[in-house]
């Protein structure tokens, strides 16, 4: 997302050149590899190298973190083992003895190698050249990316926790735990038994919506760059750093949606942009505390923003009271979700609506563009 769009340009130094094709200004930056570039095509350029080392690095990350027992040191032991005979032929020459011995060094070497996988030690250096060949070789393929497994989404399987006011300041809670009690926030948002305005329930509604795209563009982790996870999300979320009210749920969501596709080189495309309107329901369906578990993830996400631009070269400025006012707003509408539970909840068939919506659209475009490619002949979606 663009600096410029938030405010924040003055205050935070941008990229130089592209690292792509080094002529144009790097206007955007890789959030998986953090390299600069200049454009859409440039991004496709440099993606393959991207994927590569993301997924070389979240292996060896997954491979020092994990102690295999039982299925998972079979698992691991057949992929080492894959690893190990790929490239080799089939051995017809040679004395059975020679191929009783290299049996022999291949099996020492596996033992060797998941030794040092379960006691978390094993790197990428450990591996022998053919081994480091083979390794990029299943990579390539996508292999070793499946065994990761897709993130999801936590709001999909975690338990809704229901709220015990009375104890939840006993003590401190793990605040990353998809099923611990939330903490208590302070009741902010309707001082003095004043009515909350309608429009904040629109807000919060666009702010979870850009939760979850935020989430989805990041894979589920954005704590390895806090700062261009809060941009995503208040690119997305346009009310929270500006004064725009919404007088409807409908009004809201084509303008958070609008936004997603404006997003640089077309957005995550609408398939993303659809899928994350179902996130949404999802979330207004689970009911309890889930609406506020998300806004606090949110807040936690543009304050360690704010603190990173703060803690950077010229310490942020206006950029980090910028995105101190958009934590502050974020820390109300968390107060409106928590002490409301009831308000997010109603809102769940309105969004479903625009779900269905967008879905239709989507089928009636295909099967247009299935006839154009076929004569003006309607074909079948298999």
């Amino acid at each position: 997302p663009s600096l410029t769009g938030l405010g924040l340009a003055g205050d935070i130094q941008m990229p130089g050149l592209c690292g792509v094709c080094t002529r144009s200004a790097a206007c955007y930056t890789c959030p998986r590899c953090q390299l600069g570039y200049c454009s859409l095509s440039c991004y496709k350029g440099h993606s393959f190298r991207c994927t590569e080392s993301f997924y070389q690095d979240q292996v060896q990350e997954e491979l020092k973190g994990q102690r295999a027992t039982g299925e998972e040191r079979r698992k691991l032991e057949r992929i080492v083992a894959e690893l190990h005979s790929l490239g080799e032929g089939d051995g017809e020459d040679g004395s059975e003895s020679g191929d009783e011995d290299c049996e022999a060094a291949a099996e020492k070497r596996l033992l060797d190698l998941v030794a040092k996988a379960e006691s978390g030690d094993l790197n990428f250096e450990d591996l022998t050249e053919e081994e480091a060949q083979a390794f990029h070789s299943e990579l390539k393929r996508g292999v070793l990316g499946q065994t990761l497994g897709p993130w999801e989404p936590w709001w999909q399987h975690a338990a809704v926790v229901e709220m015990d006011l009375d104890t939840l300041d006993d003590g401190p809670t793990d605040a990353s735990s998809s099923t611990a009690p939330l903490p208590l926030p302070q009741h902010i948002c309707c001082p003095g038994g004043r009515e909350v305005h309608a429009s904040v329930a629109f807000t919060a509604l666009e702010v979870l919506y850009a939760y979850a795209h935020t989430m989805r563009a990041f894979n589920g982790e954005w704590s390895w760059d806090p700062l261009q996870a809060a941009l995503h999300l208040l690119q997305l979320a346009s009310a929270v750093c500006s004064r725009k009210q919404y007088d409807s749920a409908g009004q809201c969501l084509h303008a958070v949606l609008a936004s997603a596709a404006a997003l640089p080189g077309g957005g995550f495309g609408a398939g993303l942009d659809t899928l994350c309107l179902e996130d949404l329901a999802r979330m207004l369906c689970r009911g309890g505390d889930t609406g506020a578990r998300a806004l606090r993830e949110a807040l936690v996400m543009v304050e360690a923003a704010a603190k990173a631009v703060a803690e950077g070269e010229g310490g942020g400025g206006k950029a980090v009271a910028r995105l101190q006012r958009g934590a502050k707003k974020l820390e109300f509408l968390l107060s409106f979700a928590f002490h409301h539970t009831d308000d997010l909840p109603r809102l769940e068939p309105q969004v479903r609506a625009v779900h269905t919506t967008r879905c239709e659209e989507s089928r009636l475009r295909e099967e247009e563009e299935g006839r154009r490619a076929h004569g003006g002949v309607a074909v079948p979606a298999r």
